[in-house]
């Protein structure tokens, strides 16, 4: 019998899975048809559902188990300093990358010019110098962003930051730096000058308490003081008086020798050179005639032969303590001498003297590095005897 209206099964089946099989591929079009664009990531964007991290950079410290910071000056031309720094990961408060050069006279507290650097650890850098910078020795301090120093990882509390260092003076800048060992630097920033002292030495400044000087009193000769600072040691002591004059003179009080007369010294300014002058007539010639009175009464020109490292005039007041005179400029000048009776006019104040040096480069000419580090090291010699710890052997070699 022939049979008609059914479908084999083969048949059947093949039909049924095209039905699946379309269906399927309909399907996942309108899924994916209706589904958000996907984000493939790039260098310059974040993955799909990451946000952009608000952590400020961190050095990179993955692979590295010690660093020795460091910081050298590679060219000097003129005021302009080049350096090179490497290995500034570590600061005594951890990792951190390098922000800024500080540039420090070594007489300052703070910073006198900030150099920004780059955000990684090694590389290099350049700073200019102002003209009228201090004179003086300078560091150059590498700072992290926390505001610190670099030091080796796991340095001791006193380890010194990685730095550079160079002297300005007399207009330029040299690796060379003054320094003595067992000496210190003593800078007044406010009034304009430093000196140097044995490091066992105590240095006090006296602006408006003590004895001595204070500052905005006159003295009988009538010089505005501006405080004492008082270097002593051991008996002896060193005083430092700090003198104002307006009408650029500075006038010497009359001794107590008996026949000591005051003695001025003044800037002329028509002749641009300091003068002296006795205003009472001579000193120590209790015998002389009017016409030598008169003829002292006369200004004449100072003698400047005797200057300190830093080129300033040293006059005397040629008074029983036979003290010092070292104008700073035409008005500033302080007034040295050793007044604990262990030494009077022995001179034994000029060790100190010579070591004076102005503030200001435009106020006279330094001698060089070299020079300025003999001045130094003999005042050292001079006052051994009265340094604890210091003997003549340690101070004299050989």
């Amino acid at each position: 019998m022939k049979k008609t209206g059914f479908i084999g099964l083969p048949v059947l089946l093949a039909i049924i899975a095209v039905f699946v099989v379309a269906a399927g591929i309909t399907g996942y079009y309108l899924t994916q048809r209706n589904a958000p664009p996907q984000v493939v990531p790039t260098d310059n964007s974040q993955a799909p559902n990451e946000q952009a991290s608000t952590t400020p950079a961190q050095a990179d410290t993955s692979s590295v188990h010690n660093t020795n910071p460091t910081i050298s000056i590679t060219n000097i031309s003129g005021l302009t300093v080049a350096v090179t720094y490497a290995d500034l990961v570590y600061t005594p408060d951890g990792a951190s990358l390098p922000a800024s050069l500080w540039i420090q006279n070594e007489g300052l507290g703070k910073p006198s010019l900030k150099v920004a650097l780059k955000s990684s650890s090694s590389g290099t850098a350049a700073f200019t110098l102002p003209s009228n910078a201090m004179e003086g020795n300078y560091t150059i301090i590498p700072v992290g962003q926390n505001g610190e120093g670099f030091v080796p990882l796991n340095a001791s509390p006193s380890t010194h930051p990685a730095l550079a260092e160079f002297n300005f003076s007399n207009g330029s800048i040299s690796t060379s730096i003054v320094a003595v060992p067992g000496m210190s630097k003593y800078t007044d920033s406010d009034f304009g000058f430093s000196f140097w002292y044995p490091s066992g030495w105590i240095v006090t400044n006296i602006s408006e308490t003590g004895r001595g000087m204070f500052a905005g009193t006159t003295d009988k000769a009538g010089n505005l003081s501006a405080g004492r600072i008082i270097v002593k040691s051991g008996g002896m002591e060193i005083n430092i008086d700090k003198v104002i004059a307006s009408d650029m003179t500075y006038r010497v009080n009359a001794g107590a020798c008996g026949y000591c007369g005051p003695v001025n010294y003044f800037f002329d300014s028509a002749m641009r050179a300091w003068m002296k002058v006795y205003p009472d007539g001579p000193n120590g010639a209790p015998d002389a005639t009017p016409e030598m009175v008169a003829a002292y009464k006369v200004p004449k020109p100072a003698d400047v032969s005797h200057n300190t490292m830093g080129g300033l005039h040293i006059f005397p007041t040629e008074q029983k303590e036979n003290a010092s005179i070292i104008p700073l400029s035409s008005t500033h000048f302080v007034q040295v001498g050793e007044y604990s009776g262990q030494n009077p006019g022995s001179g034994i104040h000029l060790p100190l003297v010579n070591t004076i040096v102005a503030t200001d480069p435009s106020v006279a000419v330094p001698v060089s590095a070299a020079e300025q580090i003999k001045v130094i090291q003999t005042e050292k010699d001079a006052y051994w005897q009265w340094t604890p710890g210091l003997n003549k052997g340690a101070n004299n070699p050989g």
